[in-house]
């Protein structure tokens, strides 16, 4: 996907010379693989620490007959 951002020139440049990534399109991958790394790790440890937004009493069926 080709976008158009606005980054801090400082950020990148000393993200670059902290990963060894020249080029923007490696940094801002490897930064975004890096932030969904962490938000996989947060959802494991909600999930671990009991606080998961799972609900027992969910019935798919009936929620999806609310859908239509």
């Amino acid at each position: 996907m080709r976008t158009t951002l606005n980054l801090p020139d400082d950020l990148m440049a000393e993200v670059a010379r902290l990963s060894g990534k020249n080029k923007k399109t490696d940094i801002v991958i490897s930064a975004l693989q890096s932030y969904e790394k962490d938000l996989r790790k947060q959802k494991l440890l909600r999930f671990i620490d009991g606080d998961d937004p799972f609900d027992p009493d969910f019935d798919p069926i009936a929620w999806r007959e609310m859908e239509r």
